[in-house]
């Protein structure tokens, strides 16, 4: 390889591992997965706006800049699991929300605890 061909090679790889490694939400010391942000996204998506499924419902938001696309906010715990269970169980476990577009370009966690706050996304 020349010279001049190695730099697009050395920021292709940095691309694909930046892609690989999507890192995590540092919510005060509880890491959520960007796996698990990713599944949530993927089922809140399936469900229709404004569904009811468990606590609470699914409902669109108000894009932050126009072309984004559709928003969503919707429950997430910790660990991974959704917002599946009975509603008193769900209204005392979710201490998370999602805020994001399908495709994921846009998203935001943000805790209940306290008056709440925005999680920290740290790459991976």
């Amino acid at each position: 390889m020349r010279p001049f061909q190695l730099l697009p090679a050395i920021t292709i790889f940095i691309s694909l591992e930046i892609l690989g490694v999507a890192g995590y939400w540092d919510c005060n010391g509880t890491l959520i997965l960007y796996e698990n942000v990713r599944a949530a996204v993927d089922f809140a998506f399936s469900c229709s706006p404004g569904s009811f499924y468990e606590y609470p419902s699914i409902y669109r938001s108000q894009p932050p800049w126009p072309g984004l696309g559709q928003l969503r906010e919707f429950p997430i715990t910790a660990s991974g699991k959704l917002w599946q269970g009975s509603f008193f169980s769900s209204l005392l476990y979710i201490a998370y929300y999602i805020l994001a577009t399908q495709d994921t370009s846009y998203c935001q966690v943000f805790a209940t605890e306290g008056l709440g706050y925005e999680c920290t996304h740290i790459l991976g």
